[in-house]
C-alpha cells in the first residue's frame, strides 16, 4: 500500500494572528496527521512516549514501531511532518503525535477552534463521513474529539483526533486504521488514547 498524504497544508486560525492573519502554521503542521499508512522504525513494545517539553505522555500498543529519521524525511520532504509517527507491523494502523509551540490557542478557545477544524475538513478531504463530533476528558484534561471515516486512494480510513492547548500551543494526536483493521485495533488504540497524561 502506497504511504501518502491526505490533504492539502494550508489553512487560518484565525486566534493565531492580528487582523493581518498571516498564514498558520496550523494546518500546515496538520497535514502529517492524516496519513493513509507509515513506514516503520524500531522501537520497544509498551513503549511509554513523552514529547511536548516532557509535559505530554501516552503509551503506545504493543509492536508498534517508530518512523526513522530518514524515512519521515523522504516522506515529507516539506518538513511538515508530524514529531512521532509510529504504526503496525503491517502500516495499516498508525499512531501520529506532535506538538505546536506559539499558536495561540488556550483552552477557552477548544470551542471555536474547533468549529474551525472541521471546516476546514470538510473543505479539504474529500469523502468526510463524521462519526463523532465533541469533547472528550481523559485523565482531567479536556480535548476536542473529532472522529471521521474518510476516501483514501485504495482504502478508506477510519481517522480519531484529538486536540488541546497547552501552554498557548496546541497538542495533536490522530490514530487512524484502515476501515478494515480498525475492529480489531479499536480497543488497543482507545487504551492508548486512555493513557494520555499532561502535566502542567
Amino acid at each position: 500500500m502506497a504511504c501518502r498524504d491526505h490533504w492539502p497544508t494550508r489553512g487560518k486560525w484565525p486566534g493565531c494572528a492580528p487582523a493581518a492573519a498571516r498564514e498558520t502554521e496550523v494546518m500546515k503542521y496538520m497535514a502529517g496527521f492524516i496519513v493513509i499508512c507509515v513506514l516503520t522504525g524500531s522501537v520497544q513494545a509498551q513503549e511509554t512516549v513523552v514529547f511536548a517539553h516532557e509535559k505530554v505522555s501516552f503509551v503506545l500498543p504493543k509492536a508498534f514501531r517508530r518512523m526513522t529519521k530518514e524515512m519521515v524525511e523522504k516522506k515529507y520532504p516539506r518538513g511538515d511532518a508530524p514529531e512521532y509517527v509510529f504504526s503496525n507491523e503491517a502500516t495499516t494502523v498508525s499512531i501520529a503525535a506532535g506538538y505546536t509551540p506559539n499558536a495561540n490557542l488556550t483552552i477557552e478557545q477548544l470551542p471555536q477552534f474547533k468549529e474551525f477544524m472541521e471546516k476546514n475538513f470538510e473543505r479539504l478531504i474529500a469523502g468526510v463521513e463524521w462519526v463523532a463530533r465533541g469533547f472528550k476528558e481523559i485523565n482531567g484534561n479536556k480535548w476536542i474529539y473529532l472522529e471521521f471515516q474518510s476516501n483514501a486512494v485504495d482504502t478508506e480510513v477510519r481517522n480519531i483526533i484529538l486536540m488541546t492547548a497547552l501552554d498557548n500551543g496546541l497538542v495533536m494526536f490522530n490514530f487512524n486504521a484502515t476501515v478494515g483493521d480498525y475492529p480489531s485495533y479499536k480497543e488497543l488504540l482507545e487504551q492508548s488514547q486512555g493513557s494520555i497524561e499532561i502535566k502542567k
